[in-house]
């Protein structure tokens, strides 16, 4: 394909990728048959060979080109995570899954919201997009896949695009404890395994390591619940020493008062 052609690819594909769902194949018969009548017969194969995606794959396309700034963020905090794991530093590594999972969120909601514009229950498609978004965050070539807008079928965590393992599936957010997940496989000593290490499901291990992040989460949050309850306590002592003092003063103000409105009595008397 030259440049002029891959020029002109781009160009269709960034249009393609605006093209309403019920919309995408005519748009893309269209822009391949424009293609190849401006002589770019390579570039007009190439995209008829791009399927019509999901709702979920679409929906995700669409919040990847209109949230770029969102998107980078849920991979910035996932690539923390990874970093986090590597350095052993807890305290990072639950701001990184604290902010990995809040950005997880916010982009779960606005595809959602966009899937509304083509399905009547888009909530009905909420975890599948969660957990495309996850798989993103997982995999270096599912998140080309989002951002260029290729995405064509909802994704499993810990998967690639053709459905195999991630090389690297601890590295994820949901990882709170990857040397434990590493000593899970190993045989008892004395012992034998009679499936190796490397046929683990995947889904077993997803399991495992949401599981392991729950309790790191957990935790977390229980210690921020202690340090607020510390702060609360403590602000409690001093709203009740600050009504003590307010008490003593109204106290005084009133004998004050007595005192003044005894004395006017007793002119007035004279």
């Amino acid at each position: 394909m030259t440049d002029d052609g891959d020029a002109a690819l781009a160009a269709a594909l960034d249009e393609l990728g605006d093209a309403p769902l019920d919309r995408f194949v005519a748009t893309r018969d269209r822009l391949a048959r424009t293609l190849k009548a401006d002589g770019h017969a390579d570039a007009a194969k190439a995209l008829r060979a791009r399927r019509r995606p999901s709702v979920v794959a679409w929906s995700v396309n669409r919040v990847a080109r209109e949230r770029p700034d969102l998107v980078a963020s849920l991979f910035t905090a996932a690539d923390d995570v990874r970093a986090a794991v590597e350095r052993g530093d807890g305290d990072a590594l639950r701001a990184a899954m604290r902010a990995q999972r809040t950005r997880l969120a916010e982009l779960t909601d606005a595809t959602v919201e966009r899937t509304a514009t083509v399905s009547p229950n888009p909530r009905a498609h909420e975890d599948a997009i969660t957990r495309t978004w996850e798989a993103a965050a997982d995999d270096e070539g599912v998140r080309d896949a989002v951002t260029s807008g290729e995405l064509v079928g909802e994704l499993q965590p810990g998967t690639t695009l053709n459905g195999t393992p991630t090389e690297a599936p601890a590295a994820s957010a949901r990882t709170a404890a990857p040397r434990r997940v590493q000593q899970s496989r190993l045989p008892r000593s004395g012992a034998t395994s009679a499936t190796p290490a490397s046929s683990t499901r995947p889904r077993d291990e997803l399991a495992l390591r949401r599981a392991e992040d729950a309790v790191a989460e957990a935790r977390a949050t229980l210690a921020e619940a202690r340090r607020a309850a510390i702060a609360a306590r403590k602000d409690a002592a001093r709203a009740e020493r600050a009504a003590a003092r307010a008490d003593d003063e109204e106290a005084r103000a009133r004998r004050r008062l007595t005192s003044a409105e005894d004395a006017l009595a007793e002119r007035r008397s004279r």
